[in-house]
Formats: structure tokens, sequence, C-alpha cells
């Protein structure tokens, strides 16, 4: 967005909405069915995130909340737990489409569960990509062993953008 959207809309959603623990209350009635004081939104199952609606536009809601802090929209918003649900302020950052992959799971058909690692015979294998660039980190009897030399490199490479594990179930 640009500068002059981006504080149209901060000064718009600052007029419709105040923030509380993650959430958007209306501050104002619109439409006969969304009244001051109700959380604002709805989650969107299709896609796993909670969006609201400004003036008839769509937004993700963590996109809003992000921009009533920072007054600007990033490329994109990250939730740094990677949970989707949880659009806490403290949760929220800037991130570029690089970064927010590396925010990431797994993929789910992944064997070890762990990015970067993957069985090769009896043995699992290391590998990390990294723009464009692939790193051969070696082949390791245990998965946990594989898993501590990708987790070094990753923190190397990518730092607080490192994804950090699946300590909760979400959906």
């Amino acid at each position: 967005m640009s500068l002059n959207k981006d504080s149209e809309l901060y000064a718009r959603v600052h007029e419709l909405f105040r923030y509380e623990n993650g959430k958007l209350i209306r501050k104002i009635s619109v439409n006969g069915q969304a009244k001051a004081g109700q959380v604002a939104g709805y989650f969107n199952k299709s896609i796993g995130y909670f969006d609201v609606r400004v003036d008839g536009k769509c937004y993700r809601q963590h996109r809003i909340i992000f921009l009533m802090f920072n007054e600007t929209l990033p490329e994109l918003v990250d939730h740094i737990d990677g949970n989707p649900k949880n659009n806490v302020i403290s949760n929220l950052r800037s991130a570029t489409k690089a970064q927010n992959r590396w925010n990431c799971r797994p993929n789910t058909g992944s064997q070890s569960g762990v990015k970067g690692v993957y069985k090769d015979g009896s043995s699992w294998k290391a590998l990390v990509n990294v723009n464009n660039v692939r790193y051969y980190l070696g082949m390791y009897k245990t998965i946990d062993e594989a898993k501590a030399v990708v987790e070094k490199k990753y923190l190397e490479l990518h730092k607080d953008f490192m994804f950090k594990g699946d300590d909760n179930v979400w959906f």
C-alpha cells in the first residue's frame, strides 16, 4: 500500500475499532448487524485467518492490528509463534515473503516432521535451502543428530525468523 492509502486506512480503522488483547472491538455500529462493543471480524476457515471488513473491503485482521500500532502496512505481517489465531500485537512483525516462509511449519508430507531433515535409506539427510542456495549438511544415523545440525544452520541463516517447532495444535 502507498503511504497515503496507509494513513487513510490507519485513520479509518481507529474510527471503527479499538484493540483489546489480540481482538478488534467495534467502536461504532455499522449496517445494523455489527454493533458497537462487539468483537469485529470472523474466522475464515478456508484460509485459517481472522478477517475483518472495513467499509466493505475485507482485510486480514492481523494486518489491521499491525497497522493500528505501526501506521503502515508492510509486504507481509508474520505471526512470530506461527499461530494465525494469535493476533496479540507482541506476536506480530513485519516480514518479507522469504522471512515469512522461514517461519512456517514443515511440509505435512514430511517423514521427519522437521524442516530440512529427510529420510534417505536407513539414514537421515540434513539439507537447508535458503535464497536459492542449497546447504548440504551431511548424513546422520539418527533424526536427532540431523535435526540439531539443521537447527544450528537455520539459526545462523534465519535468526529471529527461524521456525521454532510445534508446541501447540492450533486448528
